[in-house]
Order: structure tokens, then C-alpha cells, then sequence
């Protein structure tokens, strides 16, 4: 009985990060922009630091973290979200869940500043 339990507080404190979703920018045309790969390569090397990620560039790419992720795999899967999510049609986006992360995936905008200059889609 014990093990259900368990397992249930599991699953329900796993549902919330799952189904968050990124904001992506209300800016799109921006070039030259980093590849769609070279956007998943970054994203797995960004995570490595998941605990300190920071302000990063990775060619004309560059995202940003406030608050520690924690697990490589959650900030992986919020790095690889804003990619699904908004690669092709915006320059960026973000994803708020345990931290936040803004990812900018051309070289109109970096990721630290883009928010801050009202960037984001209400």
C-alpha cells in the first residue's frame, strides 16, 4: 500500500514539469540563425552545468538560466522544448517550470536581453 503511494506522489510531482510549455517570441526572420541540430547539440552541452547553467553562447546561439535545474534531464528537456516548440518560426523563447530559461537560437537577439526588451508573446 506504502509503494502505491509512492509511486503516486511520484507521478503527480512529475505531471507539472512535463506538461509546461515555452513562450516563444513574438520576433521571427532573424538571421543567420544556428541549425536545428546545431540547437539540440547545444542544448545537451548547455545542461552539462544543468545546477549553474548561466548565459551561454554556441555559434550565433545563446541562452540563459535564472534558478538551478535539478537534473540534467529537466533542463534538457526545457532547452529541447523551446526547440520543438518554437524552432522555425520564432527567434527564441522561453520556458518557466523548476527554473527559467530563455534560448535564443539567432544573432538579432541574445537571450539575456531579449526578454527584457519585451520580446516575449503575451
Amino acid at each position: 500500500m506504502h509503494f502505491i503511494a509512492i509511486v503516486l506522489t511520484a507521478v503527480a510531482i512529475c505531471i507539472p514539469a512535463a506538461s509546461a510549455t515555452a513562450t516563444c517570441w513574438k520576433t521571427s526572420g532573424c538571421s543567420p540563425c544556428e541549425s536545428v541540430n546545431n540547437m539540440y547539440s547545444f542544448a545537451t552541452s548547455y545542461c552539462t552545468n544543468y545546477r549553474n547553467a548561466r548565459f551561454t553562447t554556441h555559434g550565433v546561439a545563446s541562452a540563459s538560466s535564472a534558478g538551478g535545474w535539478s537534473s540534467q534531464t529537466s533542463c534538457t528537456n526545457a532547452f529541447q522544448g523551446i526547440i520543438s516548440q518554437c524552432y522555425g518560426s520564432n527567434n527564441g523563447g522561453v520556458f518557466d517550470a523548476e527554473a527559467h530559461m530563455t534560448v535564443s537560437f539567432c544573432n538579432c537577439e541574445i537571450a539575456k536581453e531579449a526578454e527584457a526588451a519585451g520580446e516575449i508573446e503575451a
